[in-house]
């Protein structure tokens, strides 16, 4: 939700509703298979939502002073570090966007300009099937669990990975690792 002040009065101006693609609890106390798998497929729709640098086409390109190579601007929903941070903490803990996001900048993965984020002219794409993942153990200890997940690549492959999630009070279930590691 983004607000906007008008002489002494704050009014709404853009407001979207969090919605996943699953039949997820994540206020629950208690991690469950559906909910993990659940909030890691949206993960990485979300991972890859930002890195083809959101909604709309054709982004407008330009050439920072210095740069080796063209960026491209973000769509308007994840323009600026605030919106960017919202749109993963609705996934992540804030801790791991925080991090994440200093380290795109620090990577120039990220730049800001004028007010607004830009990254690299690049495509990208992974052949993970995150979606698809199937839990092979997870262990939760009070607000925290790891769950080891096996992942489909391609058609006939599959990688392991660890990731682990935090109950915050009052948002319930979070990833708590990279966004990087669920591309």
């Amino acid at each position: 939700m983004t607000v906007k002040k008008q002489g002494d009065k704050w009014f709404i101006d853009k407001y979207t509703p969090v919605t996943f693609r699953t039949d997820m609890n994540v206020v629950s106390e208690i991690l469950t298979n559906e909910t993990a798998l659940g909030l890691v497929a949206e993960a990485q729709r979300r991972y890859w939502y930002i890195s083809a640098g959101g909604s709309g086409s054709p982004f407008s390109r330009f050439k920072p002073i210095g740069a080796e190579y063209d960026y491209r601007w973000l769509s308007e929903d994840i323009d600026t570090k605030e919106k960017l941070q919202h749109y993963l903490e609705d996934l992540f803990s804030t801790p791991t966007v925080t991090t994440y996001i200093s380290d795109l900048f620090a990577k120039k993965q990220i730049i800001e300009e004028v007010g607004k984020l830009a990254q690299p002219e690049a495509d990208g794409g992974s052949m993970r099937q995150w979606e698809s993942a199937k839990v092979a153990k997870l262990e939760q200890k009070g607000k925290t669990a790891k769950v080891t997940m096996v992942v489909s690549v391609g058609e006939d492959d599959s990688e392991t990975f660890e990731i682990d999630f935090v109950h915050q009070e009052k948002n319930g279930w979070k990833i708590a690792t990279t966004p990087q590691i669920i591309r």
